[in-house]
């Protein structure tokens, strides 16, 4: 069969073509006018924004700050980037990121952060449950809102609680010594050791103990779970990417697909041995298998309660372990690099300041002995003397206030309004020096993107959100 295409058809089709680049040019032009003049507009108002240019908003600016940073560097340094070098732009500030982003409202103010957060709690960004979805398909403290997330957070709240994380500090200690050892052993002069990598390592086997009660033993080989969590984290997407080739790459849903169904094995299984330990079936609960109250034994004993005593059934309800699947993995994602960067900045910080590393040292050696040797027993047999180190604590707080491990992105309403705070001086000799007033004015968000920003300084990363 010969199909012969005729050159009126050949015409048609570029005429249609020509059409609808046209019609695609006028709409884009038509939303970078609106998106441009909206900014023109607050700005008239007196509303805080780094200098906004009418044609490209504050993408030349980005790319000017992004530009020094390595290229691997996730944007959310931006907002710590332009504090640092518009000093005047305030904590509450505009930007203007279109057609890359929607039009964002930046907080890094505690009190007007607490507003929308609060007060009067906004839905989640959509970027959020976007980046999200391939991981836990929103089935997660992170992406939940409303009953949802107040049912399963009140079902895994005992388990983070201090009084529970108490009796696992034996547990945790065993990771920790791994973790001595692997830094006395690479620790050479003159020899640059990673610390991120050591750390994200720790932190994952702690939360491997904590959370699912198993060993990842990730600090001394190669996990299954371990490898496949960070694998799979480049390939997650806020939708907001610059480049074209990492927004649009084809092979996206297959990696997403292979490395979600590794980790929902590996879990799957874990949650398998710990129902059959509750349900008092198969064989019994060795010492590796649920020997302790973890987080998911803890969120088993909330489902067999909830159970009718008619109920008995010897299979897991299929809906509450894709749940509790989803949300294993969110709580070792969001665990990891927060609290590993934590420890990193936690070491700089005190390699910078040797006064405070000499309190840090005397203060241990005061509550645990001089013996380094006898420090895990000591502890295992009192982990309560780890609430007497009120200098450690103060450490560990001032690194977070330098740099916060994680932030919130929240979605704008019609209707919505975030009130100004006003710092006012009091005169020499009251009763306290400083205290914040409201102001009259009021700023509406509208449909804007708010982004909190709770840092003073940089933040290491902020693509680790607070659920």
């Amino acid at each position: 069969m010969h199909l012969e295409i005729g050159p009126g058809i050949v015409q048609h089709l570029e005429q249609g073509l020509l059409i609808a680049c046209l019609t695609l040019s006028a709409i884009f032009v038509l939303k970078l006018y609106s998106a441009r003049v909206r900014f023109t507009r607050l700005k008239r108002r007196g509303l805080s924004m780094p200098p906004h240019h009418p044609l490209f908003g504050h993408l030349l600016l980005a790319n000017d700050l992004l530009s020094k940073l390595p290229q691997d560097a996730h944007p959310s340094y931006l907002p710590g980037l332009i504090r640092q070098a518009i000093p005047d732009v305030g904590q509450v500030f505009y930007l203007d990121m279109w057609p890359f982003n929607r039009p964002m409202l930046i907080v890094s103010s505690p009190s007007v952060a607490n507003q929308f957060i609060q007060e009067h709690s906004l839905c989640k960004s959509p970027e959020v449950h976007r980046w999200m979805k391939p991981l836990a398909n929103n089935r997660d403290l992170v992406s939940l809102e409303g009953h949802s997330w107040k049912h399963w957070r009140n079902i895994y709240n005992p388990g983070f609680s201090a009084s529970h994380l108490i009796h696992l500090v034996p547990e945790i200690l065993e990771e920790v010594s791994v973790f001595r050892d692997i830094l006395k052993q690479r620790a050479q002069p003159e020899v640059i050791l990673p610390l991120e990598e050591v750390t994200v390592n720790l932190t994952m086997d702690i939360i491997g103990r904590i959370v699912l009660g198993t060993h990842f033993n990730s600090q001394s080989s190669r996990n299954e779970f371990v490898s496949a969590l960070r694998a799979q984290i480049p390939w997650n997407l806020y939708g907001t990417e610059m480049n074209p080739f990492v927004r649009w790459n084809p092979f996206r849903p297959l990696f997403q697909w292979y490395y979600v169904r590794a980790m929902d094995r590996y879990i799957d299984r874990q949650l398998e041995i710990c129902f059959k330990a509750h349900q008092g079936s198969g064989r019994p609960a060795a010492k590796e298998d649920c020997r302790y109250q973890t987080v998911v034994d803890l969120a088993l004993n909330k489902y067999v309660e909830e159970q009718s005593p008619t109920h008995t059934a010897r299979d897991m309800d299929a809906q509450f372990k894709s749940f509790a699947i989803s949300q294993m993995k969110v709580f070792i994602l969001a665990g990891h690099d927060t609290t590993s960067s934590t420890l990193c900045y936690v070491f700089y910080l005190l390699s910078c300041n040797p006064s405070a590393l000499e309190r840090v040292q005397a203060e241990h050696d005061k509550v645990f002995g001089l013996d380094l040797t006898q420090t895990n027993d000591i502890i295992s047999a009192n982990p309560h003397l780890l609430n007497r180190l009120p200098f450690t604590l103060a450490v560990i707080k001032e690194t977070l206030r330098l740099f916060p491990a994680a932030s919130t992105t929240r979605d704008g309403e019609p209707g919505f309004f975030w009130r100004r705070m006003a710092t006012c001086i009091r005169p020499k000799g009251s009763p306290s020096g400083v205290r914040t007033k409201q102001c009259t004015g009021r700023e509406c968000t509208g449909r804007s993107r708010i982004h909190s920003y709770l840092n003073v300084g940089l933040s290491l990363r902020m693509i680790l959100y607070i659920p």
